[in-house]
């Protein structure tokens, strides 16, 4: 299982799991896949 991180700050270099606070109550985790390197510079040349 992924590290869970309490900012998004904190997840440079990884594929992070991000509590989302101010969603609602209970413990809501979010995949954040845009701040996975690889991922973000092949989004950023595909096409439209």
């Amino acid at each position: 299982m992924s590290k869970i991180y309490e900012d998004n700050s904190l997840t440079i270099g990884h594929t992070p799991l991000v509590r989302l606070n101010r969603i609602g109550n209970g413990r809501i985790l979010a995949k954040v896949e845009s701040a996975t390197r690889a991922l973000a510079s092949n989004a950023a040349s595909a096409p439209i």
